[in-house]
């Protein structure tokens, strides 16, 4: 998943959520995340893989992914809140 957010209005191929002002991507290639980044620019000069910011663009992009009718598989790192370190 990529994300753009500059603007209000998306790149070509990007949809655009209200809710968290942001233009996002879906991107089903298989890349190590060197390679997703520079697809990412590829796409658009200020676009960049996705950074779930908040709980409410978590359920903006839980929307759109299940809107796709597809399984992914994500690896994720969380930030602990207490401690600053990432698990």
């Amino acid at each position: 998943m990529q994300k753009y957010s500059r603007f209000t209005e998306c790149p070509a191929d990007f949809t655009y959520n209200a809710v968290v002002n942001g233009c996002y991507k879906l991107v089903t290639s298989k890349l190590d995340w060197t390679f997703a980044g520079l697809e990412c620019r590829s796409l658009h000069k200020d676009a960049h893989l996705l950074i779930i910011n908040d709980a409410q663009e978590q359920a903006a992009i839980a929307e759109l992914l299940a809107s796709t009718n597809r399984q992914f598989t994500f690896l994720l790192f969380t930030r602990d809140s207490c401690t600053g370190r990432y698990c």
